[in-house]
């Protein structure tokens, strides 16, 4: 746990070390989560989290899913040929 105290503005700054780990520079987009009285936050990213693509995103459970992918994780499994 690394603690930090906000300045007038309500503003913090996060650690080099999670910087680093989070690959976060300057620019970056940063999304922020509530949950209850928590406070979350990653790099931001509008594509796709599994191929990268950015047309038809959608967020689902905090994650981007392009349509394809949505497809392709729905569809239903065919048993192995016997």
């Amino acid at each position: 746990m690394i603690v930090r105290k906000l300045d007038s503005l309500g503003r913090i700054t996060v650690p080099s070390e999670m910087r680093r780990v989070l690959r976060l520079k300057e620019g970056d987009g940063v999304a922020i989560f509530m949950f209850g009285k928590e406070v979350s936050f990653r790099k931001y990213s509008d594509a796709c989290c599994f191929c990268g693509s950015k047309e038809d995103v959608k967020m689902l459970k905090k994650e981007f899913f392009c349509k394809k992918c949505i497809e392709k994780l729905t569809e239903e499994d065919t048993p192995p040929a016997s």
